[in-house]
Protein backbone atom coordinates (compact mmCIF):
# COMPACT_ATOMS: atom_id res chain seq x y z
CA UNK A 1 0.00 0.00 0.00
CA UNK A 2 1.49 3.37 -0.88
CA UNK A 3 1.71 6.63 1.93
CA UNK A 4 0.26 9.11 0.42
CA UNK A 5 1.97 11.26 3.03
CA UNK A 6 5.26 12.81 1.52
CA UNK A 7 7.86 13.21 4.35
CA UNK A 8 10.32 16.64 4.52
CA UNK A 9 13.85 15.75 4.22
CA UNK A 10 15.88 14.59 7.54
CA UNK A 11 17.24 18.32 7.89
CA UNK A 12 13.92 20.03 7.85
CA UNK A 13 12.84 17.94 10.13
CA UNK A 14 15.73 18.44 12.36
CA UNK A 15 14.77 22.25 11.86
CA UNK A 16 11.77 21.73 13.14
CA UNK A 17 13.34 19.74 16.41
CA UNK A 18 15.38 22.74 17.23
CA UNK A 19 12.73 25.15 16.91
CA UNK A 20 10.07 22.96 19.25
CA UNK A 21 13.21 22.57 21.31
CA UNK A 22 13.22 26.25 21.73
CA UNK A 23 9.54 26.34 22.29
CA UNK A 24 10.08 24.02 25.36
CA UNK A 25 13.16 25.72 26.37
CA UNK A 26 11.14 28.93 26.38
CA UNK A 27 8.10 27.16 28.62
CA UNK A 28 10.05 26.13 30.92
CA UNK A 29 10.35 22.12 30.02
CA UNK A 30 8.14 19.53 29.36
CA UNK A 31 6.88 19.79 32.88
CA UNK A 32 5.94 23.20 32.90
CA UNK A 33 4.05 22.81 29.70
CA UNK A 34 0.87 24.62 30.57
CA UNK A 35 -2.44 25.08 28.59
CA UNK A 36 -1.64 27.61 27.21
CA UNK A 37 1.71 26.72 25.48
CA UNK A 38 -0.45 23.53 24.10
CA UNK A 39 -3.00 25.70 22.88
CA UNK A 40 -0.07 27.77 21.11
CA UNK A 41 1.40 24.22 19.63
CA UNK A 42 -1.29 23.14 18.31
CA UNK A 43 -2.05 26.39 16.96
CA UNK A 44 1.27 25.70 15.11
CA UNK A 45 -0.15 22.53 14.32
CA UNK A 46 -3.23 24.08 12.07
CA UNK A 47 -0.88 26.87 11.11
CA UNK A 48 1.13 24.27 9.12
CA UNK A 49 -1.91 22.73 7.44
CA UNK A 50 -3.31 25.74 6.42
CA UNK A 51 -0.17 26.46 4.81
CA UNK A 52 -0.57 23.12 2.57
CA UNK A 53 -4.05 23.52 2.49
CA UNK A 54 -3.66 27.06 0.65
CA UNK A 55 -0.97 25.94 -1.81
CA UNK A 56 -2.79 23.13 -2.77
CA UNK A 57 -5.65 25.42 -3.38
CA UNK A 58 -3.93 28.32 -4.51
CA UNK A 59 -1.91 25.92 -7.51
CA UNK A 60 -5.21 24.80 -8.99
CA UNK A 61 -7.32 28.06 -8.98
CA UNK A 62 -7.32 31.30 -10.74
CA UNK A 63 -8.33 33.42 -7.50
CA UNK A 64 -5.71 35.84 -6.97
CA UNK A 65 -4.01 35.89 -3.59
CA UNK A 66 -6.51 39.04 -2.61
CA UNK A 67 -9.42 37.11 -3.58
CA UNK A 68 -8.03 34.26 -2.30
CA UNK A 69 -7.93 36.28 1.16
CA UNK A 70 -11.45 37.73 0.84
CA UNK A 71 -12.43 34.51 0.29
CA UNK A 72 -11.01 33.22 3.94
CA UNK A 73 -12.29 36.56 6.12
CA UNK A 74 -15.61 36.36 4.82
CA UNK A 75 -15.48 32.22 5.80
CA UNK A 76 -14.42 33.30 9.18
CA UNK A 77 -16.73 36.26 9.65
CA UNK A 78 -19.67 34.08 8.65
CA UNK A 79 -18.30 30.89 10.75
CA UNK A 80 -18.14 33.22 14.08
CA UNK A 81 -21.31 35.52 13.33
CA UNK A 82 -22.84 31.93 13.37
CA UNK A 83 -21.51 30.79 15.90
CA UNK A 84 -22.30 33.70 18.52
CA UNK A 85 -25.70 33.19 17.28
CA UNK A 86 -25.90 30.23 18.16
CA UNK A 87 -24.97 30.57 21.48
CA UNK A 88 -26.12 34.05 22.34
CA UNK A 89 -29.11 34.84 20.01
CA UNK A 90 -29.23 38.20 18.40
CA UNK A 91 -27.44 39.98 21.50
CA UNK A 92 -24.53 37.98 20.90
CA UNK A 93 -23.95 39.78 17.54
CA UNK A 94 -24.00 43.29 19.18
CA UNK A 95 -21.35 44.86 20.80
CA UNK A 96 -21.40 47.62 23.22
CA UNK A 97 -17.97 49.55 22.96
CA UNK A 98 -16.47 52.86 22.27
CA UNK A 99 -14.75 54.10 19.48
CA UNK A 100 -11.51 53.77 20.12
CA UNK A 101 -12.16 49.90 21.01
CA UNK A 102 -13.78 49.77 17.62
CA UNK A 103 -10.70 51.10 15.94
CA UNK A 104 -8.50 48.73 17.64
CA UNK A 105 -10.61 46.15 16.61
CA UNK A 106 -10.38 48.14 12.92
CA UNK A 107 -6.43 47.96 12.82
CA UNK A 108 -6.09 44.82 14.45
CA UNK A 109 -8.40 42.97 12.40
CA UNK A 110 -7.05 44.53 8.93
CA UNK A 111 -3.68 45.07 9.51
CA UNK A 112 -2.72 41.84 11.63
CA UNK A 113 -4.96 39.73 10.42
CA UNK A 114 -6.02 40.14 7.01
CA UNK A 115 -2.62 41.27 6.01
CA UNK A 116 -0.56 38.90 7.46
CA UNK A 117 -3.04 36.10 5.83
CA UNK A 118 -2.65 38.13 2.06
CA UNK A 119 0.96 38.64 2.63
CA UNK A 120 0.86 34.30 3.17
CA UNK A 121 -1.38 33.96 0.86
CA UNK A 122 1.03 35.83 -1.76
CA UNK A 123 4.21 34.05 -0.28
CA UNK A 124 2.59 30.25 -0.76
CA UNK A 125 2.06 31.01 -4.10
CA UNK A 126 5.20 31.70 -5.05
CA UNK A 127 7.22 29.58 -3.06
CA UNK A 128 7.37 26.43 -0.96
CA UNK A 129 4.58 25.35 2.28
CA UNK A 130 7.54 24.64 3.93
CA UNK A 131 10.01 27.96 3.56
CA UNK A 132 6.85 30.24 4.53
CA UNK A 133 6.23 28.04 7.66
CA UNK A 134 10.13 28.02 8.73
CA UNK A 135 9.41 31.94 7.56
CA UNK A 136 6.86 32.63 9.99
CA UNK A 137 8.56 30.82 12.67
CA UNK A 138 10.54 33.89 12.99
CA UNK A 139 7.22 35.26 14.36
CA UNK A 140 8.62 34.48 18.57
CA UNK A 141 11.55 36.46 17.60
CA UNK A 142 9.87 39.76 16.50
CA UNK A 143 7.82 39.32 19.82
CA UNK A 144 10.64 38.92 21.91
CA UNK A 145 12.15 42.31 20.30
CA UNK A 146 9.02 44.16 20.58
CA UNK A 147 7.77 42.88 24.01
CA UNK A 148 12.03 43.49 25.23
CA UNK A 149 11.75 47.17 23.53
CA UNK A 150 8.19 48.92 23.95
CA UNK A 151 6.86 46.51 26.91
CA UNK A 152 10.34 46.07 29.38
CA UNK A 153 9.95 42.45 29.29
CA UNK A 154 13.48 40.80 30.90
CA UNK A 155 15.93 39.30 27.97
CA UNK A 156 16.53 36.17 30.90
CA UNK A 157 19.45 33.53 29.58
CA UNK A 158 16.64 31.18 28.83
CA UNK A 159 14.40 33.66 27.06
CA UNK A 160 17.51 34.11 24.85
CA UNK A 161 18.12 30.62 24.28
CA UNK A 162 14.88 29.33 23.42
CA UNK A 163 15.15 32.51 20.79
CA UNK A 164 18.25 31.25 19.36
CA UNK A 165 16.57 27.57 19.24
CA UNK A 166 13.78 28.63 17.79
CA UNK A 167 15.47 30.98 14.74
CA UNK A 168 18.38 28.57 14.31
CA UNK A 169 15.51 25.46 13.68
CA UNK A 170 13.88 28.21 11.22
CA UNK A 171 16.93 28.78 9.39
CA UNK A 172 18.32 24.91 9.28
CA UNK A 173 15.22 23.81 7.51
CA UNK A 174 15.47 27.02 5.30
CA UNK A 175 18.97 26.36 4.44
CA UNK A 176 18.13 22.44 3.79
CA UNK A 177 14.89 23.04 1.86
CA UNK A 178 16.76 25.61 0.02
CA UNK A 179 19.34 23.51 -1.54
CA UNK A 180 17.03 20.47 -2.56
Amino acid sequence: MACCVVCPPLGVMAGAVVAVLGVLVLSGGLGALGVGDLLVLFAASLRAVMVVSTKRLMDGSGLSSVAFTAVQAAAVAALTGALLWVRFGTAGLIVQANLAAWGAVAFLSLFCTIGAFYVQNAAVRRTSPTRVSFLMGTEPLFGFVLAWMLLSEPATPSLILGAALIVSGTFLGLWVERRR
